[in-house]
């Protein structure tokens, strides 16, 4: 599907993809679709601003052959609750991103529904297979309580910042930025504005 094919057509329903499907453009369904669910059966690439701002409210079904999300890809996707891969129904508080390498800038920015459930257990956002995660990239996704990364992954500046409940991250510590001149600028923090930071500061005083 090419760049710009269904630019704000805001009246879209439900689109069926077809499994031969391998790439969707940069902006291809910008502010243009309204149904309840996402299912993209086959497809590798996402490009930048592919879903801004669209209308689903429940669920994002993803394949396991995805292995790049462009920049804004999903952002501003406010009623996103829950990801899932490989045809697996995507459950009320399920985000996992099997075989995902690339996230990018400011993919998920703004998906403030996003890991939110009435249920207290708490469901990590598995992003162990990840190898790089732009800036923003879930910045503002004020549902997110756990996150799991891969060890060794680069993180540009701000990744998770402003996402305030988020309070466990796995492998934390071993992360890389992207950026060598980030690491100590407070500015550029990845976890700035989480649980996770305000304790990291409440025990170092």
């Amino acid at each position: 599907i090419g760049d710009n094919a269904f630019y704000n057509c805001e009246t879209l329903a439900r689109v069926v993809f077809p499994s031969t499907l391998k790439s969707i453009g940069d902006y291809a369904f910008y502010n243009a679709y309204g149904s309840n669910v996402l299912e993209l059966p086959s497809v590798e690439h996402i490009g930048a601003y592919a879903f801004y701002a669209i209308g689903v409210t429940d669920a994002l079904e993803l394949p396991e052959g995805l292995k790049t999300i462009g920049d804004s890809a999903f952002e501003s996707c406010s009623s996103l609750k829950s990801v899932a891969f490989g045809g697996t129904a995507a459950g009320e508080n399920e985000i996992t991103f099997a075989n995902v390498e690339t996230i990018g800038k400011n993919a998920f920015k703004g998906c403030t529904a996003l890991g939110k459930s009435s249920d207290v257990t708490k469901h990590p956002l598995d992003l162990s297979t990840v190898t790089e995660i732009g800036e923003s990239a879930f910045g503002g996704c004020t549902g997110l309580t756990s996150v799991k990364l891969k060890s060794g992954v680069v993180l540009d500046r701000l990744a998770f910042s402003s996402c305030s409940a988020l309070e466990t991250i796995e492998n934390a510590d071993a992360y890389v930025p992207k950026r060598a001149e980030d690491k100590n600028d407070p500015s550029c923090n990845p976890f700035g504005g989480t649980k996770y930071q305000d304790n990291l500061d409440k025990n170092d005083r």
